[in-house]
């Protein structure tokens, strides 16, 4: 380990606040580092000045006595208004996020069902393609009847409804939010 590293633990061993567990693995590196022997023997004489030269301002007697007062004269809130501003905070947080849904929201649903409408009919289109072709080999189909204008709207309507039924998934889902008791 480099004595870079043992800076900030050499600074809390020095100060008397390096857990126990670490003791013992900065005192065995500063027995044979001379540089973090050297490194700590400074920190000490800097707090021994600093303790010399600067004196901790003292608390009044009568500071415990005043700190008490002043927190008696903000009394706890009743259970009442502690459930009302419960109530207050689910209503913000509500409105909040109805803010969000028009925001960022309406967007994002246009894109999703576009891109989920998309994906839905392209699959089915090539689903199509393939059944078309092997009933055209059968000779079941013949690809200038009515049959395949009705596909192409089949496509379109269940692709329309699985995108409808993924974007209720999701509106719920990102609905769901912390709801105070």
């Amino acid at each position: 380990m480099s004595c870079l590293n043992f800076e900030m633990q050499i600074v809390a061993w020095v100060e008397g606040e390096l857990p126990t567990r670490d003791r013992a693995v900065v005192e065995e590196h500063l027995r044979g580092c001379s540089e973090c022997r050297a490194f700590a023997a400074e920190i000490a004489s800097w707090d021994q000045r600093l303790s010399r030269e600067i004196t901790m301002p003292r608390l009044s007697e009568a500071f415990d006595a005043r700190l008490q007062a002043a927190i008696k004269q903000f009394p706890l809130p009743s259970p009442v208004a502690i459930a009302e501003r419960k109530r207050e905070l689910q209503r913000d947080y509500e409105a909040g996020l109805r803010r969000l849904d028009a925001v960022w929201r309406a967007p994002s649903r246009i894109c999703e069902v576009v891109g989920i409408f998309v994906a839905v009919g392209l699959l089915l289109q090539l689903l199509w393609a393939v059944v078309g072709e092997l009933l055209n080999t059968m000779d079941l189909f013949s690809g200038t009847t009515a049959l395949s204008p009705l596909v192409g709207l089949v496509t379109l309507a269940v692709a329309g409804w699985v995108s409808a039924q993924l974007l209720a998934f999701t509106t719920r889902r990102f609905q769901q939010g912390p709801v105070l008791p």
